[in-house]
């Protein structure tokens, strides 16, 4: 309306830091509804992703557009069908994923699907992401040191401009599952002290929507 004078509620004023605990809170009570009650489908299909990081996968794939989105961990494949869904939309792109369990799971041009484990599959894909623009989700087996080599194998697949998803780093405390032990998160502060994140940069997407689940790293320099 003409004249008026649009404010922010004085609740939209506070800092993050001010709500941090309570973000922390919601976090963990969402998590732990959703591993107890609910898988989050796709389409029908378990999925098992907090909705915000949906959002978020879909925008990266948006703007970022990769030839080849390698997933570690299919579980029922409801994230593969989800990207290959988003692949439809904008008309490019083709999903790799990848589990030891051998389950059954929704089919579709786009996706391919390998059995085995992620770090013995991924070496022998460099000759099939040769010049292609190669986006990596880690989200199979979460204890460090499995990701860790999955890191030390993936990151340098991922091509200039597109994304290293790191999922869960929330374990062990951070702010769920305290008791969980050493898991993504350890493995990535391993990698990142062993240099291993030169040309990457963290883009701290989960204040978008809140929070998020996971570590999102930008390939910035090849």
């Amino acid at each position: 309306m003409k004249g008026v004078i649009h404010q922010k509620p004085p609740t939209m004023m506070r800092s993050r830091m001010d709500i941090s605990h309570l973000i922390h809170d919601f976090h963990s009570a969402y998590y732990w509804h959703r591993f107890g009650v609910e898988t989050m489908p796709w389409m029908g299909v378990p999925m098992q992703k907090w909705p915000g990081d949906v959002m978020l996968y879909q925008q990266i794939l948006h703007e970022s557009r990769p030839d080849v989105l390698v997933e570690t961990g299919s579980c029922y494949g409801g994230s593969a069908l989800f990207y290959a869904h988003m692949m439809d939309l904008i008309g490019h792109g083709r999903v790799i994923s990848m589990d030891i369990r051998k389950l059954k799971r929704p089919e579709h041009p786009r996706i391919t699907y390998l059995k085995g484990d992620s770090v013995k599959l991924g070496a022998t894909l460099a000759d099939e992401l040769q010049g292609k623009k190669v986006m990596v989700s880690l989200d199979s087996d979460h204890a460090a040191p499995h990701v860790l080599a999955e890191l030390q194998l993936f990151a340098p697949m991922v091509t200039k401009g597109q994304y290293l998803v790191v999922e869960d780093t929330n374990l062990n405390g951070r702010p769920v599952w305290p008791g969980f032990g050493p898991g993504p998160y350890e493995a990535l502060q391993e990698f990142k002290d062993g240099l291993g994140t030169t040309g990457f940069r963290d883009m701290e997407l989960g204040g978008v929507h809140l929070f998020s689940y996971h570590t999102w790293l930008k390939k910035v320099a090849a």
